[in-house]
């Protein structure tokens, strides 16, 4: 069970808003079973993460949009391990802006290579489909400025290289290359959010890639520091991310683990 609970940016006029994370996964040796209850800020631009006010016009507040929802998923490991998980958020809102809802699937499949002692190779090959009620994409007052197609279908390939041999320092390497296509509603400027004039719809596909490093050292059997950086490419935004954290482990651990910044158990974090 993992519990994470924090707050959407302090700044700007807009309050901070509750997030939080409770995931239940089991430990069963091949076939797995895991839930996740969600709320967490769409952060794929600073305006849905962190929103826009200004102190004299207090009804142009607009922005910091939060999702709520719920992902289930079910695995089964061996030489080749199996994923499928789906996404459901009935309830995406932010400040004066539309309310939307998300369904997300993800497939994947990964093969599993030992190169030697300390490095282990996994190949892995991923389908997604992710739809939107509602087009949010404008970055006008009522929209909130996040990627929200009608219809998305994607897939890539990818190779996992981690070294986890040494009892204090441990790595891991994930590079892919694949593919998206979209289509994504027009906006009518009669609409009573978009004063600004209409938006054509409209459809794209394109090369997608991801590069992302992270590695940790332990300090004790009980603490472990971690650094992790990714850079994402999308047609629609690139993203790119820096992390650090301090973990501490109840039950006394004899060398660092992998799984403290591999979210594997979560859908796709693909179109947030």
């Amino acid at each position: 069970m993992t519990l994470e609970v924090g707050i959407t940016p302090v700044g700007v006029t807009i309050d901070p808003a509750l997030t939080a994370l409770l995931s239940f996964k089991s430990s069963n040796e091949s076939l797995n079973l895991n839930a996740s209850f969600l709320r967490e800020s769409i952060d794929n631009s600073l305006l849905s993460y962190v929103g826009y006010g200004e102190e004299s016009e207090e009804s142009k507040q607009w922005g910091r949009v939060l999702k709520n929802g719920l992902e289930v998923g079910l695995s089964y490991k061996s030489d080749i391990s199996y994923f499928f998980d789906i996404g459901y958020y009935p309830s995406i809102k932010g400040e004066n802006v539309i309310d939307n809802s998300e369904l997300k699937a993800v497939i994947q499949a990964i093969y599993h290579t030992n190169m030697n002692s300390s490095i282990q190779v996994d190949y892995g090959v991923k389908m997604q489909y992710d739809t939107y009620d509602n087009n949010s994409h404008r970055f006008t007052y009522g929209y909130g400025g996040y990627f929200s197609p009608q219809s998305y279908y994607a897939g890539n390939a990818g190779v996992d290289i981690m070294n986890s041999s040494d009892s204090r320092y441990y790595w891991k390497l994930n590079a892919s290359l694949g593919f998206e296509s979209y289509e994504v509603d027009g906006i009518k400027a009669s609409s009573v959010f978009n004063p600004f004039g209409s938006v054509d719809a409209y459809s794209e596909d394109d090369l997608t890639y991801l590069f992302s490093y992270g590695a940790g050292m332990r300090f004790n059997e009980n603490i472990d520091f971690i650094f992790d950086a990714r850079f994402e490419r999308e047609r629609e935004y690139h993203i790119a991310d820096l992390g650090l954290k301090f973990v501490y482990f109840f039950d006394k651990k004899d060398k660092g683990t992998l799984y403290n910044y591999h979210n594997g158990y979560r859908v796709d974090s693909r179109l947030k």
